[in-house]
């Protein structure tokens, strides 16, 4: 199974701690780790760097990689431009499914994470063994 977090938010909705050229999830507002850090991480043991990828905007790809530097550069899809939601998923499920046509895949925003770990990894393993 193959995941995407997406981590291309403008940083809109919980201004003045997050903003366009500081958003959220690249912003150390929970701990001492960001947002995308901590998300990322809570995806282990069920995923391997090489199952993880990252959908965002070109303008915070450095970012992801100075956060991220275990992230596989082939792991990072990057929106040409900023369109929202709808076209972004749209994107990423055209790329993953030339890239990996026959494995499934979960897209997640990182605050779920955050908020329902142990939730989703019962579902992880639900899903793994029931795998058809």
């Amino acid at each position: 199974m193959k995941i995407v977090l997406f981590a291309g938010g403008v940083g809109s909705r919980l201004w003045p701690l997050s903003r366009k050229n500081a958003p959220k999830q690249f912003g150390k507002i929970i701990a001492d780790r960001s947002m995308l850090q901590i998300a990322v991480h809570k995806l282990f043991p069920e995923f391997k760097w090489k199952d993880v990828f990252i959908s965002t905007g070109k303008q915070y790809a450095s970012v992801i990689h100075e956060q991220l530097p275990q992230l596989p550069q082939e792991n990072l899809i990057v929106e040409p431009e900023m369109r929202d939601v709808g076209p972004a998923v749209g994107l990423v499920v055209a790329q993953m499914a030339k890239m990996n046509p026959d494995e499934p895949l979960t897209l997640l925003w990182e605050v779920i994470i955050l908020l329902k770990k142990k939730r989703f990894s019962e579902k992880y393993y639900e899903l793994q063994k029931n795998r058809f």
